[in-house]
């Protein structure tokens, strides 16, 4: 039986953090059966890992990450949760947010899954140097179906792009708005409140 995680005061290595645990973690895990199937039981952990087509690991460690978390109901029963669902979908010109075409995105088949609201996960990401960070290699339009789901964006990105500077010379920069004033910045909680009483504002709106 494999224990849940280290302790939880126990601190990781490094230069930065002393001395201290990691992480612990296992070789490959496999089911009996691909075992059994091994013809060299004293085979070298690492090349085990090469020669078989899917086995499994196990780790733990001072970190939230890879630590084992659970809920327990007022009775003290472990309470269940619906794992993520997986779904399959093949990529199109038509479901792409920018019409994107490259057939090395396109027309590829991707595993997503879906765990509840804002939680989306299984796009590929790639750095992009023209932007300095890792982006998406595509986006959805909304209303596509994956599965029996319809993508429904609750934030999205835009990027400005480079242009030579001709483009610029009509730009009216003499007749720029004017700076904000600290007079203009300073907010008026109006009625609310007084220095003996906290104000509380929602969107920058002054509620009591």
């Amino acid at each position: 039986m494999l224990p849940s995680g280290l302790p939880s005061g126990e601190q990781g290595g490094g230069q930065s953090s002393g001395p201290g645990l990691d992480s612990v973690f296992s070789g490959a895990l496999v089911s009996t059966e691909v075992y059994q199937a091994v013809a060299d039981k004293t085979i070298d952990p690492w090349k085990f890992e090469q020669d078989v087509d899917v086995y499994y690991t196990w780790s733990a460690g001072p970190s939230s990450h890879n630590q084992f978390q659970s809920l327990k109901d007022a009775q003290g029963a472990f309470v269940s949760f619906d794992r993520p669902i997986e779904l399959s979908y093949t990529l199109t010109t038509a479901d792409e947010f920018d019409g994107l075409t490259d057939a090395n995105v396109v027309g590829k088949s991707y595993r997503l899954n879906y765990g509840g609201p804002g939680q989306f996960w299984g796009i590929p990401w790639k750095y992009n140097a023209s932007v300095g960070h890792e982006m998406p290699l595509f986006s959805l339009k909304a209303g596509v179906k994956v599965g029996d789901y319809t993508v429904n964006p609750v934030e999205g990105e835009q990027r400005m792009a480079a242009t030579d500077a001709a483009n610029c010379a009509s730009l009216p920069l003499d007749t720029l708005p004017e700076l904000p004033t600290l007079e203009n910045l300073a907010v008026d909680v109006g009625v609310f409140g007084d220095e003996n009483t906290p104000t509380r504002y929602i969107s920058g709106v002054a509620v009591n």
